[in-house]
């Protein structure tokens, strides 16, 4: 079996020998360098030979971000796999942290995850945290919902938004201040675009989509 070479990114001095004594229980996983900063860990990548990196998300205190800054640089210099280690699964942190290129996420309380998580990266195997999971489902959803809406334009969804909210034809001409042949040009676009023949199967379409 492949003895993986793990490096561990963490400034927190008891969870480098938390997470280092833990990890060297194993026999086919060798921690090869603890470091403590953004500075350390790229000096360190760019000559070491690495194939997982264990990055903690806040490197700097009340920095939320400089882990993902500091993991996106590593994979500039060198294809390495990176996991962030986290006290706190924030929706925006995570989302940002899959943008870039990480492969996992995994929660300091769920530390016994953690060398599965260092097998499946390095093996190439798809194994997400439950609840990074989820976030990302939701945010794959939001996308997918901002690509659908789309297809109106800026006018067509401000008219849509108001038919929502039960507001008649007859209103939103003087909500808008446009002439009512302008709102009904509009409409006429929207149930075409959505392909459905009134006003009212355009909101329950779009409400089942949660586009509102």
């Amino acid at each position: 079996m492949d003895v993986i070479k793990v490096l561990i990114v963490e400034q927190d001095a008891g969870w480098q020998h938390t997470i280092s004594d833990y990890l060297r229980k194993r026999s086919n996983i060798a921690v090869v360098s603890v470091v403590a900063s953004r500075e350390q860990a790229l000096q360190l990548i760019s000559f070491v030979d690495i194939d997982v990196a264990i990055i903690d998300v806040r490197l700097t205190p009340g920095n939320g971000t400089d882990g993902i800054c500091t993991a996106a640089e590593m994979m500039n210099i060198k294809p390495v796999k990176v996991i962030m280690f986290t006290s706190c699964m924030e929706r925006q942190t995570i989302i940002e942290a899959f943008k870039i290129g990480i492969v996992n996420c995994v929660d300091k309380s769920d530390l016994c995850e953690l060398p599965e998580a260092i097998y499946d990266a390095y093996y190439d195997r798809s194994s997400i945290h439950r609840s990074v999971s989820c976030i990302l489902r939701e945010e794959f959803s939001r996308l997918s919902r901002e690509e659908e809406k789309a297809i109106l334009t800026k006018m067509e969804l401000e008219i849509l938004r108001y038919l929502h909210q039960g507001i008649k034809q007859s209103d939103i001409e003087r909500c808008l201040n446009i002439s009512r042949s302008t709102v009904k040009y509009h409409v006429h676009n929207i149930l075409s675009k959505l392909k459905v023949p009134s006003s009212k199967q355009a909101v329950l379409l779009t409400r089942a989509k949660k586009w509102f």
